[in-house]
C-alpha cells in the first residue's frame, strides 16, 4: 500500500465536519459556536505554519536549537496552562514548567534514550514530535488536575479546617482532594488505555499504517507512545498538584483562602 497524500483541498473539505459541530451547538444552545470557529482558524494556521517550519529546523537538526525549541514549548504549554484556570492560582507558570521539565526527563529519556535511540541522539525529527505529545498531555493533565483540585478544596473546606485545627498535617488534610483531583484529571488517559485497540486505533498507529507501515510494527510503536502518555500523565498529575499544595497551605498549616 502506498503513501497517502493529500492536498489543502482535500484538508479544507475537513471543514464540513466542524460545520456539523457548530451546528449542533448553535442548535443546542451550547453557546461553544466562536470557540470553535476561532479554534478551527487557529488549528489550521498554526499546523500549517508549524509544518513549514519543522520541515526547516530538520534540516539544521542541531543539539542547540532542540533546546531553544523546547524551552518555547515549554513555555507555551505553562502560559496555557494559567489561562486555562477559571481562578489565578499561585505560580501555576512556574509549577507547570517544572512538572512539564520533569515528566519530559523521564517519559522522553526512556523513550529516546532506551528504546528509539536516535542517530544523532539530538534527532529533531524524532525529539521534537515526542516532546510536542508529553507535552501536549501533561498540559492537559496539569489543568485539569489544578482546576478540580480547587474545586475539591472548596468544596470541603469545613472538613479541611477541621482536619487542620486538630493538628493534622496540611497533606493528610487536603488528601481527599488531592486524590479526587488526580484520579479525575487522569480518567480519559486511563479510559484511552483500557479501550485502546478494541474501540479506538490511536493517532500515532493510524498515521503509520497510512503512511503503509506495516501493522503490527506500527503497533510496537503505538505501546511505546501509549506507556509514555501515561506515564506523563500520572507524574504531571500528581507532581503539579503536590507542588500546587505546598503555595496553598502557609508556614502555619493555613490554607491561604484568599488565593481561591
Amino acid at each position: 500500500m502506498g503513501l497517502f497524500q493529500l492536498s489543502f483541498g482535500d484538508v479544507a473539505i475537513s471543514l464540513v465536519l466542524m460545520a456539523v459541530a457548530i451546528a449542533l451547538s448553535r442548535l443546542e444552545g451550547l453557546g461553544l459556536e466562536r470557540s470553535l470557529a476561532i479554534g478551527t482558524v487557529r488549528a489550521f494556521a498554526q499546523l500549517t505554519l508549524i509544518g513549514f517550519a519543522l520541515k526547516i529546523l530538520f534540516q539544521v537538526n542541531s543539539p542547540w536549537l532542540l533546546l531553544a525549541v523546547l524551552i518555547v514549548m515549554l513555555a507555551v504549554a505553562s502560559y496555557e496552562s494559567v489561562r486555562r484556570q477559571q481562578v489565578t492560582l499561585p505560580s501555576l507558570f512556574f509549577i507547570t514548567g517544572i512538572t512539564l521539565s520533569l515528566a519530559l526527563v523521564v517519559s522522553l529519556g526512556v523513550v529516546a534514550v532506551m528504546i528509539i535511540r536516535p542517530d544523532p541522539w539530538y534527532n529533531l525529527v524524532v525529539l521534537i514530535p515526542l516532546s510536542g505529545m508529553v507535552l501536549g498531555n501533561g498540559l492537559n493533565i496539569v489543568s485539569l488536575s489544578a482546576n478540580r483540585f480547587i474545586s475539591e478544596i472548596q468544596l470541603r473546606r469545613e472538613s479541611v479546617e477541621v482536619a487542620l485545627s486538630l493538628a493534622a498535617p496540611p497533606r493528610k488534610a487536603l488528601h481527599p482532594a488531592f486524590k479526587n483531583a488526580v484520579s479525575g484529571a487522569l480518567i480519559p488517559s486511563i479510559n484511552a488505555l483500557m479501550t485502546v485497540g478494541l474501540v479506538q486505533l490511536p493517532g500515532v498507529m493510524t498515521g503509520q499504517i497510512l503512511a503503509g507501515m506495516p501493522p503490527v510494527e506500527a503497533v510496537k510503536f503505538q505501546i511505546v507512545i501509549m506507556m509514555m502518555w501515561i506515564t506523563t500523565g500520572v507524574i504531571c498529575g500528581v507532581v503539579a498538584t503536590s507542588l500546587l499544595m505546598t503555595r496553598l497551605v502557609n508556614a502555619r498549616w493555613q490554607v491561604r483562602w484568599d488565593l481561591l
